[in-house]
């Protein structure tokens, strides 16, 4: 079976700054109003990436302008800021790898869990991971790793109901993996007028 459906729902300027976000609205609807994907759900795993390193990494979500914390329920009409920390293995400082992002997703249109994955670079994109830590496209690539390194993941609007586990790390050139074993929760209620089916410019 296939689903089509907009993709709705992280978005990252390749720079270390929050995009802006009326710019970014612009950027999100008129990628996403135009682009109906139809993909078979990916197969549901029964626990995210293994950790294999001693690093500490934690995330959140900030609720306009409120104090981070590692779940939220939220309005679209909230605005949201999405970072992390990744305290590094004592081991890997110095070392170069690649940060990524991934989301396990639902949207109303599907029961199925799907999952994303965030490519920051040349230009954003968001595209469907199959799973395999081998196929984790970098979110920041080339990452000269320091004792701590903060990501920026999203700062803005959400523009589409459902439910994200956000989970962010590093992974080496050898194919170490490090990331958060607590993901970001997330709860997105549509409290606006727009019809959650869909979003169309004119």
């Amino acid at each position: 079976m296939e689903y089509k459906y907009l993709l709705p729902y992280i978005v990252k300027s390749s720079s270390d700054q929050a995009p802006n976000r009326g710019l970014l609205v612009v950027r999100m609807l008129s990628i996403f109003s135009l682009l109906v994907l139809s993909i078979s759900p990916c197969e549901t795993i029964s626990e995210p990436l293994p950790g294999d390193t001693t690093a500490t990494i934690t995330g959140g979500i900030a609720i306009n302008g409120g104090e981070s914390q590692s779940s939220a329920v939220l309005n679209l009409s909230d605005s949201v800021a999405v970072s992390g920390t990744i305290i590094v293995d004592s081991a890997h400082v110095g070392q170069i790898a690649n940060l990524f992002v991934y989301a396990e997703t639902t949207i109303p249109s599907t029961p199925d869990i799907l999952y994303f994955m965030l490519k920051g670079e040349p230009e954003l994109e968001i595209l469907v991971w199959d799973q395999n830590p081998a196929n984790l496209v970098a979110f920041q690539s080339n990452v000269t790793l320091a004792a701590e390194q903060k990501v920026s993941m999203y700062s803005g609007n959400f523009i589409y109901p459902g439910t994200l586990k956000v989970y962010f790390g590093y992974q080496l050139a050898d194919g170490t993996l490090a990331k958060n074993t607590q993901s970001i929760d997330i709860v997105i209620n549509d409290d606006t007028a727009a019809s959650s089916t869909g979003i169309s410019i004119s």
